[in-house]
């Protein structure tokens, strides 16, 4: 391998590792910082959908919080208080019954009915009243607020469509399923609501259950029966109460108890409540329905239990339009799913409390994939810079190989030319000197000897006129000529040496006849001399060679064509024309002397003229050989372009 075609190839090899180092970095950084912007991003969103969450989350808690920490008495219409009078003594259910709070407040839009549903019974709502009571003759009772018949058709159509749906034991299923789901924590089984004393059931039917260990009697049992039957017949009772069915038990204890034996009946009952659990009611093809619903347990240890469950049916519609109205202004595109089942692990984006997904459209965070910021416009900006200092190193390397190739170039032309003339320098000299010449071939070679030192001297006039031209210190000479003498003197100029080289130099003038040429004229004979030297060298073929230098019009330019008809120039050739030093590839172009500088120099001087030159044809379709043309403004006589 070469020197330079080393030089290439390492340059090359660095100047790839330098790019694959510095573009693999910035690729890097670029998908760090894409990454890290797309964490940003997503934990942006995640705030929002979080502040989301909280939003709704708090709206519904003090909700929830109430009704969790509703008495399980308040599901009743009427309801016994477990307070004392005013002289200590415990408030009897047959003197005094209260109205259930819920009646006396205003729900929410989407709670559509209250309701109580025990084993033994259909569900009833504290919010239906029963017909108008009857005068109960001086009680104490306050009056309940009358529902109005709208509002209590509509209630109970809302309980008609919860039992339609589903039975108690349906009922009791999704609860149990979705405590055991863990949607929600259930209550700690190791703790219970506040304990009723059995002495309080006396409001229920009951006296105190010491007398029955006292008595232990059939006549105890059926004056308990009575008791219950006129005490209800004045209070009215409404609902499946617990204490109702935990009472009636106890009583069927005693009246099938042994009257010989005392009945050992405890003193309290303990009641749990568990809290609020939402419960979806799947519907085939409608929008499932949403329960808020809690177990209320009555035990008498050893004796008896009772279970009931109470709720709220909720208007899963009215609710979730409600909650995503809250939303509107900071994410219009908001949605609330319900979660019917549960995979197994926590989703964050589910509210805490009801089983309801909010889904945020992925922008809604306010921050787009293609926001511009200070880290996007520093990536790009560092990209730029290095984009252009590895265009800038690339182009130094270039540059660098260009200027060796051409000084090695330069070297080996210049000394490719100048060792056949000091060759024959030195072989000619030494023999004339030694008197080994004979003195009628004496002239013969002293012509030899001035030839080649014209050659010598037209290379290095070569080499200094392109460092001229390169450094910028030609200076224009414009003048005036006319067509006709500027072809003779084209003609005087090279028809010798065409003639010498065996070629006829014909004229041809396409010029307007009495228009002046203005132009410097030395300059183009200098270009118009590198073309006919050309086609002198290369264009000879056979006793019928020529070379044709026609004067003509293009616009209002100048258009000299100079063709020859030798063979032409080969394709392979055409793209390093007119580079400095080179020479056509084929073996007869090699062979051909010259420093290849011929072409580079009349392109440049035909750009100082302010024209061009061009190769119209590689092979003439009339001559045959190469046709170059050189376009010319007309100048003014001060050098500038006219």
């Amino acid at each position: 391998m070469s020197g330079p075609a080393r030089l290439k190839t390492l340059a090359g090899a660095g100047f790839a590792f330098i790019c694959v180092f510095v573009l693999g970095g910035l690729i890097w950084a670029t998908w760090l910082t894409v990454r890290l912007e797309d964490y940003e991003l997503r934990a942006l969103r995640e705030e929002g959908v979080q502040s989301a969450l909280w939003r709704l989350d708090n709206t519904l808690m003090p909700f929830l919080a109430r009704e969790t920490g509703r008495s399980y008495r308040h599901y009743s219409a009427r309801y016994a208080p477990t307070s004392l009078s005013r002289n200590g003594a415990e408030v009897n259910a047959s003197e005094y019954a209260l109205p259930s709070p819920i009646l006396e407040q205003d729900p929410p839009e989407w709670v559509d009915v209250y309701f109580q549903w025990g084993e033994n019974g259909e569900p009833t709502s504290p919010q239906i009243l029963p017909q108008e009571q009857e005068d109960r003759g001086g009680s104490a009772s306050p009056a309940a607020p009358a529902t109005p018949p709208t509002e209590t058709l509509a209630l109970a159509e809302a309980l008609r469509e919860l039992t339609s749906h589903l039975s108690y034991d349906e009922l009791r299923d999704r609860f149990n399923a979705a405590v055991a789901r863990d949607l929600h924590s259930a209550p700690d089984p190791g703790t219970s609501a506040e304990p009723i004393p059995l002495a309080s059931a006396q409001s229920r039917g009951f006296e105190r259950y010491q007398e029955a260990q006292m008595r232990g009697t059939q006549e105890w049992a059926t004056r308990q029966l009575v008791n219950r039957q006129l005490q209800q017949s004045n209070t009215q009772m409404i609902g499946c109460d617990p204490i109702d069915v935990v009472a009636q038990n106890l009583l069927n204890k005693v009246e099938n108890s042994n009257p010989a034996l005392p009945l050992d009946v405890p003193e309290y009952a303990e009641v749990w409540v568990t809290p609020m659990i939402p419960v979806w009611l799947p519907r085939e093809g409608e929008v499932p329905g949403l329960v808020l619903m809690r177990r209320v347990t009555v035990a008498v240890p050893e004796v008896t239990e009772s279970s009931v469950y109470q709720g709220l049916l909720i208007n899963w519609e009215k609710l979730r339009d409600s909650l995503l109205a809250q939303l509107a202004e900071s994410h219009p595109r908001a949605t609330l799913t319900p979660v019917m089942s549960s995979t197994g692990t926590r989703d964050h984006n589910v509210l805490a409390t009801l089983p309801a997904r909010l889904d945020i459209e992925p922008m809604a965070a306010g921050v787009s994939l293609w926001t511009w910021n200070e880290g996007r416009a520093t990536l790009l900006l560092v990209w730029g810079v290095a984009l252009v200092s590895l265009g800038v190193i690339g182009l130094g390397l270039r540059t660098l190989l260009t200027v060796s190739n051409r000084r090695v170039e330069f070297a080996y032309a210049v000394a490719h030319e100048l060792r056949t003339p000091l060759t024959t320098f030195r072989l000619y000299t030494d023999m004339l000197a030694e008197g080994l010449v004979p003195e009628e071939s004496r002239p013969e070679y002293l012509q030899t000897l001035n030839r080649e030192s014209k050659r010598l001297a037209d290379v290095v006039n070569g080499v200094l006129e392109y460092a001229r031209i390169e450094n910028r210190k030609v200076r224009l000479a414009p003048a005036t000529i006319r067509a006709d003498e500027f072809l003779n003197r084209t003609r005087t100029t090279f028809a010798k040496a065409c003639a010498d080289e065996g070629v006829q130099l014909v004229t041809d003038n396409q010029w307007e006849d009495g228009r002046p040429l203005t132009t410097d004229v030395e300059l183009v004979l200098c270009v118009l001399g590198v073309l006919v030297a050309n086609a002198c060298r290369h264009g000879r073929n056979g006793d019928g060679s020529r070379v044709l230098v026609r004067l003509g019009e293009a616009g209002e330019r100048i258009a000299l064509d100079v063709v020859d008809t030798g063979p032409g120039i080969e394709a392979s050739d055409v793209r390093a024309l007119y580079k400095p030093f080179r020479r056509g590839k084929s073996a007869e172009s090699r062979a051909k002397s010259g420093l290849g500088l011929g072409l580079a120099l009349a392109k440049n001087w035909c750009g100082l003229l302010g024209g061009r030159l061009e190769l119209v044809h590689r092979k003439d379709p009339t001559y045959g050989g190469a046709h170059f043309r050189m376009t010319l403004p007309q100048l003014q006589t001060n050098g500038v372009v006219g």
